[in-house]
């Protein structure tokens, strides 16, 4: 739509800016190829004056119901262009316009020339901006007015079997009228079945190239619709094309391993949970039950080599039964360290002389000769020389001498 918003404001005599305003009432022009809401009331206010219903081919907007409004991930922020596109429009003499495709931030190369996408110039290094009311800006540079259309382009045309997988199903895509609503958990099992797959969501993360952050709020309760690129990577790491991802996923999840070509996972971080660690996870699971002291669900995860999801997953009852067993021995544990606490606290103040310890130094002496937490023992020294059965005077003249030494005579 940024292409057409150009060519629009050119046959008017005004400029980019001036048209948008008198669009939407904005004075800032931003990204009109995505699917923000700032595209989307563009959109709507052309296609009422305009009566041009294709308009909406041009953006992304009508796969917001499933895209997330964030264009970063979706659509780049600035012109990206094939010089033999742009070549082949000037011999053919039609008017010259920019392709959707080129703006969409998961494609690298042209999908009908096989070569690498400009984004810069290649003298200045100046990036263009997606509408300019300046004279044949798609031809040449706005900053130096060199040439943007080169014979020798950089692109080369050997593509790989992931960028072409990526141009066929980013085609398929826009060659769609709209999508339904893309429900939050049909993304949410995607990502369990590709966590079961690699061991958990550190691993999905690093092995997809995907924010781990982002990942984990795509599962969340309140989940975040995915951009354009973090769908496709989702639907490359099932092996099952997009379609599938949007329409059946069930059936993705349960079918999957979709070929695309030679595209493998990089095992070196984080790599698949290899045969036999389901019966070693059961086995020390079962183990740490029985102990007088259960450790952590996640110190036997990391024993183990897989993620703490994993294991609540695939074992719920064990981990259920280890979580338990914890509960009861911490609170156990509690219950002695208290009593050992006040036993101390009580042999201490008892055997302290009159030319006594401050209650500080009495504390750290405590501590060294029992070896009990420091913050439990000064607690329970404060609230014994508090409720300990002495005159008003009394009880006052020890806590100041606990405090700050003996007094002077």
């Amino acid at each position: 739509m940024a292409s057409y918003i150009t060519r629009l404001a050119d046959v008017h005599g005004v400029t980019c800016s001036q048209l948008v305003f008198l669009l939407t009432g904005s004075r800032t022009l931003g990204n009109l190829n995505g699917c923000s809401g700032y595209a989307e009331s563009t959109l709507l206010r052309l296609v009422s004056l305009t009566s041009r219903d294709e308009l909406t081919y041009g953006t992304l907007v009508r796969f917001r119901a499933i895209l997330s409004r964030n264009t970063t991930g979706s659509v780049v922020n600035h012109r990206r262009w094939c010089s033999a596109c742009l070549r082949e429009q000037m011999q053919e003499g039609t008017v010259l316009y920019d392709h959707l495709a080129w703006s969409i931030s998961a494609l690298e190369n042209c999908a009908v020339h096989r070569t690498r996408l400009c984004g810069i110039c290649a003298h200045c290094g100046a990036r263009q901006p997606m509408c300019s009311s300046k004279k044949d800006w798609r031809l040449y540079c706005i900053s130096c007015r060199s040439s943007l259309v080169r014979d020798d382009h950089p692109g080369s045309k050997s593509t790989s079997p992931l960028e072409e997988w990526r141009a066929a199903e980013v085609g398929e895509l826009l060659s769609r009228d709209s999508l339904s609503h893309l429900p939050v958990d049909q993304i949410a099992r995607a990502v369990r079945v590709l966590c079961l797959r690699f061991g958990h969501v550190r691993g999905v993360a690093d092995q997809l190239h995907l924010n781990r952050s982002n990942l984990i709020r795509l599962t969340s309760e309140n989940a975040a619709r995915p951009t354009l690129d973090t769908l496709l990577k989702i639907a490359a790491g099932m092996r099952v094309s997009v379609a599938q991802l949007i329409d059946t996923p069930g059936e993705a999840a349960r079918q999957g391993w979709l070929d695309v070509g030679e595209y493998q996972f990089s095992s070196k971080a984080h790599p698949r949970i290899p045969a036999g660690v389901r019966g070693a996870l059961k086995r020390k699971l079962t183990r740490a039950t029985s102990k007088l002291r259960p450790p952590s669900l996640a110190s036997v995860c990391r024993e183990v080599g897989v993620s703490v999801g994993y294991a609540q997953q695939v074992m719920p009852a064990l981990v259920k039964r280890l979580s338990e067993a914890r509960d009861v021995a911490l609170v156990t544990q509690r219950s002695i360290t208290s009593k050992l606490v006040k036993q101390a606290v009580e042999d201490a103040v008892h055997s302290t002389p009159p030319d006594g310890l401050s209650r500080k130094r009495l504390v750290l002496r405590m501590m060294k000769e029992t070896g009990l937490p420091k913050r439990k023992l000064s607690a329970e020294l404060r609230n014994f020389l508090l409720r300990e059965p002495q005159s008003e005077h009394a009880s006052e003249r020890k806590l100041h001498e606990l405090r700050s030494g003996p007094s002077s005579p």
